[in-house]
């Protein structure tokens, strides 16, 4: 069986390889591609392999822009440091989705639901897969790695009291009062988290229900949304949102 991995990072690469040679030895590794460019002309002088291995963040792009090239068949394990991206990996033909690194657990269990699911002898092996993935419970962002400076923290989505969009900047505040820019635009972040903890309360605003102190009556049938930390701005919820954030706030 033919696989190729797509990372950038020839540390990462390596270590893959050698726990595909320990765990999943009849899976051959034929060529390791390390950027977007090289990906492209690969599979486009190349048959198709039976696996791959595929790092999301490479070193020109995310991965993602490879499907503006190419048709891919193969079904894809994904890999990445981050977990912010699992929505778009299984819009294609996503087995898996791996964070690093990678356990010699996790892999089995990729390959285990590959052999399950793609295997040639097993007929509606994609529909029973996509049956699998819609009755299980659907999988939230629960950290977010953000820059400070010269360094990157670590937080969890519970400490994140909303987010707004400012100039066309994303905005992060957390519950005490620490700003952060995004590198995410508001629909994607909406769609990443949980909708029992987060409210699209505005076109700008994305907010945590543990952030909301209060409710007040604002002219035009609205509602203006009383936040801590204050964050020196105001969220206004328009009248056609009022039901939704009624029925939200009393679940």
């Amino acid at each position: 069986m033919k696989s190729v991995i797509i990372e950038d990072e020839i540390s990462n690469s390596d270590r893959l390889t050698k726990l595909l040679q320990r765990t999943a030895s009849q899976i051959k590794v034929i060529a390791t591609l390390e950027s977007i460019e090289d990906s492209v002309e690969w599979f486009r002088s190349n048959d198709m392999p039976d696996l791959i291995f595929m790092d999301v963040q490479l070193s020109d792009g995310l991965c993602f822009e490879i499907f503006n090239f190419i048709t891919i068949d193969t079904p894809i394990i994904f890999t990445t440091a981050y977990d912010e991206y699992a929505i778009n990996a299984f819009k294609v033909n996503s087995v898996d989705y791996l964070l690093k690194p990678i356990s010699t657990v996790e892999l089995e269990r990729a390959i285990e639901k590959f052999h399950k699911y793609f295997s040639n002898n097993n007929s509606g092996s994609l529909l029973n897969l996509f049956k699998d993935m819609q009755e299980n419970k659907p999988i939230y962002k629960t950290r977010f790695l953000v820059k400070q400076r010269q360094t990157l923290v670590s937080f969890a989505a519970s400490e994140v009291a909303l987010f707004i969009v400012s100039s066309q900047i994303v905005n992060m505040y957390t519950m005490d009062g620490k700003k952060f820019i995004m590198d995410s635009f508001l629909d994607d972040l909406e769609k990443s988290l949980d909708p029992k903890i987060f409210f699209r309360a505005s076109r700008q605003c994305l907010i945590n229900i543990n952030s909301i102190l209060n409710l007040k009556n604002y002219p035009g049938a609205r509602l203006q949304i009383i936040v801590k930390p204050d964050i020196n701005a105001e969220i206004i919820v328009s009248r056609e949102k009022v039901t939704a954030l009624k029925k939200w706030l009393s679940q």
